[in-house]
């Protein structure tokens, strides 16, 4: 009788002491896996300056809003050219970052430093000056890239769920952004 007392304290305690060492087990795991493989840095400059859903994501370049889309002043030979370039720059992304679900944190580098490539290839384009929603739209697929970049970096250094969500959120803000501006030049 005496025995499955101290059996039962033993286990409670010992379940209590293993719930506490939990958090710790996830730093461990971490500093780990960054010891194993390194952290990997992105030197990139970022549009967004940070997460965590503060206001400046309805942010544009222009201070009164997005521009309404002139069919007359962006359906140029200069325009199109622009728009298909940025469309095919920005699939090749969307085609990249599907490839991300399947990959493990060893093998984020060469996924991110690619994204990173193509971010450069958009960043080069030259929008048509007097189309200003063109500039709109480079601007949050630069964000988009910019903020899964960040959040492919924080999930390859095993750093806390919740900033990577953070990265990803806004990250999925400029997705529907994009499309809708995709969807308004295409109508």
């Amino acid at each position: 009788m005496a025995q499955n007392k101290l059996l039962k304290m033993a286990l409670i305690v010992l379940a209590f002491l293993g719930m506490l060492s939990i958090a710790g087990c996830e730093e461990f795991n971490r500093r780990t896996f960054q010891f194993l493989h390194g952290t990997y840095e992105v030197p990139t400059p970022y549009i967004t300056p940070v997460a965590h859903g503060t206001f400046h994501l309805l942010i544009t370049p222009f201070p009164h809003g997005t521009p309404v889309f002139n069919k007359d002043r962006c359906l140029t030979l200069a325009g199109d050219t622009y728009l298909i370039k940025l469309r095919v720059q920005y699939r090749l992304f969307e085609v990249l970052r599907g490839t991300t679900g399947e990959a493990d944190r060893e093998d984020m580098p060469p996924i991110i430093d690619e994204m990173r490539e193509i971010h450069g290839k958009i960043r080069a384009l030259e929008p048509p000056s007097d189309c200003e929603i063109l500039v709109v739209l480079r601007y949050h697929i630069e964000a988009e890239i910019d903020q899964t970049i960040r959040a492919l970096v924080v999930f390859r250094n095993v750093e806390p769920e919740e900033t990577m969500m953070d990265y990803f959120n806004e990250a999925l803000f400029h997705k529907t952004v994009v499309q809708e501006l995709f969807k308004r030049i295409s109508q």
